[in-house]
């Protein structure tokens, strides 16, 4: 089994993981600039089963639910 030097026992235990290490923070601040903004929640979309039906009245707990939430905000 031959010895190792120094300058590979550097690369392969300190410089190879300090290297991925800023590459990963690189990635990071890099898709952080460009996230998109999500749009405010406004309810579940048409079509969602836990959308409230027009035609079927709340029940006496959604209603005492529905007084304890704040407003939604409308679009537009």
């Amino acid at each position: 089994m031959a010895i190792r030097g120094i300058r590979p026992i550097a690369v392969d235990r300190l410089l190879q993981p300090v290297w991925h290490g800023l590459v990963a923070l690189g990635m990071l601040y890099v898709a952080a600039g460009r996230a998109p903004a999500e749009p405010p929640l406004a309810g579940p979309p048409e079509g969602h089963p836990e959308r409230v039906r027009a035609d079927v009245p709340l029940t006496v707990d959604e209603r005492m639910l529905a007084r304890c939430l704040p407003p939604l905000e409308q679009e537009g």
